[in-house]
């Protein structure tokens, strides 16, 4: 450990995927550890080992001190158990924790990956091209499926790649990473934030503690994310869609990567790439630049990028049945991802959309209904409230599901020959499922089923 950065006793807000292999880090290494959830039946992995003790809130405010805190994405830093234990010790998030570790042991190089969409797809496009050059590449943090950032503390790796989420941007306080790369800046999580700022900040802070020798790869089409250059120190480059930058662009049908001073040089073309819509290609222009700046090959970038075949619940074709295609977008939870779904396809589509609402407005998805969608069926909380804000014509051709089954009945039943059927929510999953995950493979199920 970095000695006077981490003292020795440690208290873990939050007994969950991002913590667990912290906490079991921890205790391998005969380090005090204390554990607070509202769920008491998360200790039960830890309960064995004499140095873990389960705490209630309560019990919070005589825990010996200094205390290094350590806080789950989860959990607000505004929510009323962080405000408690912010006088007794250091809060940070579980990214924060793992860089610290891992900056004490080795020299190594790490990427960040951060975005409010397609920040996984990057992360694992990232991964899959460093690979191909038979790197020691670590490829994990908020993507799920996957491995939290804490597993990166069990392997020797030479390159750690993060996709990290505003909520683990929080609570840094010296992560700095090599390469730190911003997708886009969209309204998510205002269930959560008081106020858009307040989200933009958190974003922004993945470029806190770089310096002039490191990088920043950044999306020339996002006027916020041109803001926030402005205020960053490191080295920036460019991905668009729409112009020629330093950095990587989009032309007529083929990338090319150009930096000022030096040749233009031609990347891969649209035949390459088997993921469908524009944001994902921006997703993949952005991990190819990256992928260029630590210096792999033109060469194993493209095929890296024909070798991809996506992740699971983000565009994922399931299987054709009497013709029609079921694609699962389980992971859009947000109106841009939702929006970003619809206009991948050229053709109107057969939509599945519902769920829980995270604080957005609901006027947001009536025109890209409108526009998009050719017969639209609703479920889980927001189902009746979205119903009544739809145009009269756009009701005509809507249909409520009791459940996601049913949903999928009536969808299909609806559809003929070539025609699509999405699901993309384009709200939280918690209403119904346990995750987007669960939601999605509940798709797959009932899709499988047909």
């Amino acid at each position: 450990m970095t000695g006077k950065e981490i003292v020795e006793n440690f208290l873990i807000l939050g007994l969950g995927r991002a913590t667990t292999p912290i906490i079991k880090f921890l205790l391998k290494k005969k380090k005090r550890v204390f554990g607070y959830d509202l769920l008491k039946n998360k200790r039960r992995p830890f309960v064995g080992d004499r140095n873990f003790i389960f705490v209630s809130e309560d019990e919070i405010t005589n825990l010996p001190e200094p205390l290094t805190i350590i806080i789950s994405p989860g959990i607000s830093e505004d929510s009323e158990i962080a405000l408690l234990v912010k006088e007794k010790g250091r809060m940070i998030s579980d990214v924060e924790f793992v860089y610290q570790i891992l900056l004490g042991h080795r020299e190594i190089k790490i990427v960040a990956i951060t975005g409010t969409n397609g920040k996984s797809t990057t992360t694992a496009l990232l991964g899959t091209i460093l690979k191909r050059e038979k790197r020691g590449v670590f490829v994990g943090g908020n993507i799920a499926p996957g491995k939290p950032a804490g597993a990166a503390l069990f392997e020797k790796k030479d390159t750690f790649i993060f996709e990290v989420s505003s909520f683990q941007l929080e609570k840094i306080k010296k992560f700095r990473p090599n390469i730190a790369v911003l997708l886009n800046v969209n309204k998510d999580h205002l269930d959560r934030y008081q106020c858009w700022r307040k989200y933009v900040m958190a974003k922004a802070n993945i470029f806190m503690n770089q310096k002039e020798t490191d990088i920043a790869v950044l999306n020339y089409d996002d006027p916020q994310i041109r803001r926030i250059a402005k205020k960053i120190k490191s080295n920036t480059f460019w991905f668009s869609l729409r112009q020629e930058v330093n950095g990587i662009y989009w032309k007529e049908g083929r990338s090319y990567i150009k930096f000022p001073g030096k040749k233009e040089i031609k990347l891969f073309q649209d035949s390459d790439i088997p993921l469908r819509g524009k944001f994902n290609l921006e997703n993949i222009l952005a991990a190819s630049l990256a992928a260029y700046l630590l210096g792999v090959t033109k060469e194993e970038i493209i095929e890296g990028i024909k070798n991809f075949p996506g992740l699971p619940h983000r565009m994922e074709f399931i299987r054709k049945v009497k013709g029609v295609s079921f694609v699962n977008n389980s992971m859009a939870t947000n109106p841009s991802a939702f929006v970003y779904s619809l206009s991948a396809f050229f053709q109107p589509v057969i939509l599945i959309a519902g769920g829980k609402n995270k604080g957005f407005s609901f006027t947001e998805y009536v025109k890209p209904i409108e526009r998009y969608v050719k017969f639209l069926v609703l479920i889980g909380e927001v189902k009746n409230e979205l119903f009544k804000l739809l145009p009269p014509s756009v009701r005509q051709r809507t249909y409520l599901a009791p459940s996601l089954k049913k949903a999928v009945e009536k969808a299909f039943v609806m559809a003929r020959k070539n025609d699509i059927i999405l699901f993309s929510p384009g709200f939280s999953s918690f209403d119904m499922f346990k995750d987007f995950i669960d939601r999605g493979n509940s798709f797959r199920r009932i899709v499988r089923s047909l």
